[in-house]
């Protein structure tokens, strides 16, 4: 998906925010036909919704925001591309609007490093994912929260952790409301 909406070649989002092959009026709406950049019998509509197809899968995957229990009385932050070598993504930053208030989240991966931020409405608690690699040790607001493989107790608002082995390793933290800054180094 992220390779779809960062190209700017047919076929992709991006190809027609940039006006397609004839270099037509910029698309602030999506095209009915991917490969159509000119009016004519083939060109039916121009009126669609531009980022409604995409849009939800910024928030839900590339910062992770999804709820646990109704009305987003609790939710999860798993973001995802982060430590994809061959994304081309190095940062991601959003807020989402929910009935508790707005949940934020920004990510930066450089390195070996991966500083991850959150913001969990008052109210609510969250299960948050760190991506970071096995051997990687977690500070949040300076504080150790994660070393040797193992949770390190004493942060107020995180209550676990544990690591989870998956494609992309995270950590993965029990959060009350608040904000927190992760920070994690392999």
């Amino acid at each position: 998906m992220l390779q779809l909406l960062a190209q700017t070649t047919y076929p992709s989002y991006g190809y027609m925010l940039a006006g397609g092959e004839y270099k037509a009026e910029p698309a602030t709406t999506l095209w009915e036909l991917w490969h159509s950049s000119e009016e004519g019998p083939g060109m039916n509509s121009r009126n669609h919704i531009m980022f409604g197809s995409v849009g939800s899968w910024f928030y839900k995957s590339l910062l992770g925001v999804v709820p646990t229990k109704p009305g987003y009385a609790s939710l999860a932050i798993h973001p995802t591309g982060v430590l994809c070598a061959g994304c081309n993504l190095t940062a991601a930053t959003g807020t989402l609007s929910t009935p508790h208030g707005p949940v934020v989240v920004g990510w930066q991966s450089r390195n070996a490093s991966v500083n991850l931020t959150v913001t969990v409405p008052i109210g609510t608690n969250a299960t948050v994912a760190v991506p970071a690699p096995a051997n990687a040790s977690i500070t949040e607001g300076g504080a150790a929260v994660w070393k040797g493989g193992k949770f390190v107790p004493g942060v107020s608002g995180i209550s676990s952790a544990k690591a989870v082995a998956a494609f992309e390793p995270y950590v993965e933290f029990e959060v009350a409301s608040g904000s927190y800054a992760f920070v994690s180094v392999a």
